[in-house]
């Protein structure tokens, strides 16, 4: 009953602290009248708050690693649990860093110029396509350490939510990609694109909780990660 009311405190504080950051930057954007990409672009705080949680996470999955030592396998062995978390920390950390940098936008942005493609139809969401190509290798990497992420089946449901929040970020981020799908409706250009800047920005809303289903996903893992080490020891 305590572990319940810890877990659901952790819940309240997390997406009260994502709800929070996002209700402050619409709210700066539409009485100061200024563009949501000041707070939901590139150096905006939304952005840090991104920044942070993927930090975070890679932070629970290092904390996890150290937990996840067994007998059964050698300190450097390929198939060592620790090896998935050790993984997962580093692939935390680089997604935290193509935050920062914007890595696959402007691999996006030099593929295009390399091979002189223009930025419409499928070629303009180069960029969307390697944010999948993320997705799926996460998902492949998870299925080749099977065995060790069924110990977790408890943080099952948060990662669910965590996969599809992070689709439904994808898909919208390929819909609000360029003007064309505003302009049938919005004839001035100032008007278009202020609801463009606003349907970018939306994007990164199921971002943020996405990111914050997997920090409860992670912190289940933690939890269950520090008795599987109890029982281990004993």
């Amino acid at each position: 009953m305590k572990n319940s009311i810890s877990i659901k405190s952790k819940v309240l504080l997390v997406f009260g602290i994502e709800l929070l950051a996002i209700a402050i930057a619409i709210s700066r954007a539409i009485l100061l009248q200024r563009s949501p990409m000041r707070y939901f672009g590139e150096g905006g705080f939304i952005t840090w708050l991104s920044i942070c949680q993927l930090l975070f996470i890679a932070f629970l999955c290092w904390k996890i690693s150290s937990l996840r030592q067994t007998r059964q396998f050698r300190l450097f062995s390929w198939k060592n649990p620790r090896r998935f978390w050790q993984i997962l920390t580093a692939g935390f950390c680089l997604l935290a860093l193509d935050e920062y940098w914007e890595i696959h936008e402007k691999l996006d942005r030099a593929l295009h110029r390399f091979l002189n493609l223009n930025e419409s139809g499928i070629t303009g969401r180069i960029d969307d396509v390697l944010i999948l190509i993320y997705l799926v290798f996460g998902l492949f990497f998870l299925r080749l350490f099977k065995p060790e992420f069924q110990k977790f089946t408890r943080s099952f449901g948060w990662f669910l939510t965590g996969f599809i929040l992070t689709f439904l970020t994808i898909l919208l981020d390929m819909l609000s990609h360029n003007r064309g799908i505003l302009s049938p409706w919005i004839d001035n250009l100032e008007k278009l694109n202020t609801m463009h800047h606003w349907l970018t920005a939306i994007e990164e809303i199921p971002k943020i909780f996405a990111e914050g289903a997997f920090i409860i996903a992670f912190y289940h893992c933690l939890k269950i990660a520090k008795k599987l080490n109890k029982s281990n020891l004993t």
